[in-house]
């Protein structure tokens, strides 16, 4: 199958909102004309898409979001003036993670999942009840998008025990680099609270941090902020 009618599906995928790619090869196989626009000349199984995804270089997918990002860019379509920060869990499908088995020292950090020795251990808040923290084996996938478009600029994905604001300002950095971007803002949660932070953004960047107050306080940044 041609590289382009793979990439082209798994785009109408996401345009979509399929689930899976058991969702899409089906919907191919209902929509005969769909799989022609694709590229397609047969329908392929959701095993081929799959070997597809693990197996095309990372490179490749690289080059189609910056070249989409800069289209959107010279476009008008994001602006960049605004950026936003944050991260989301990303559940292993793992039997820890199933609170319905029976699995001892379920979430004691030492003891990798056998089926995925890539995840770790990660905490997320639970909302909207009563607040409390939940445990979870996985990955965070960690994103800047353009705020007031609400498209994605960067974002990478990390095992759940990688701080988010470790990623933050090599991801400005990248965006700086290979985009050219000079923000007037950047809104973050209480999570980037943090001197080196603020810094980069007012030195750097030349831009204003709007990021929550961290409750359990930290050094206070050289620059004095109204």
């Amino acid at each position: 199958y041609p590289v382009s009618a793979m990439v082209n599906a798994l785009v109408f995928k996401n345009l979509r909102g399929l689930l899976n790619l058991a969702d899409l090869t089906r919907e191919l196989n209902c929509y005969p004309a769909l799989t022609q626009v694709c590229g397609f000349k047969s329908f392929p199984s959701k095993e081929r898409f799959s070997h597809f995804l693990k197996h095309a270089p990372n490179e490749l997918f690289r080059h189609i979001k910056e070249s989409l990002v800069k289209e959107l860019l010279r476009m008008g379509e994001i602006k960049a003036e605004y950026l936003s920060t944050d991260s989301c869990p990303v559940k292993s499908p793992v039997k820890e993670n199933n609170l319905k088995t029976n699995v001892k020292d379920r979430f004691d950090k030492y003891k990798i999942p056998k089926a995925d020795r890539d995840a770790r251990l990660g905490v997320y808040v639970v909302y909207p009840s009563n607040k409390k923290v939940q445990f979870f084996w996985g990955y965070r996938n960690h994103i800047v998008n353009d705020a007031v478009s609400e498209l994605p600029l960067v974002e990478i994905t990390k095992p759940a025990n990688v701080h988010e604001a470790t990623l933050l300002i090599s991801q400005l950095e990248y965006l700086k680099k290979t985009f050219k971007i000079s923000p007037k803002a950047v809104i973050a949660d209480s999570a980037f609270d943090s001197c080196v932070i603020i810094e980069h953004i007012v030195k750097e960047l030349k831009a204003k941090p709007v990021i929550a107050k961290n409750p359990r306080g930290g050094g206070n940044p050289d620059i004095k902020l109204s």
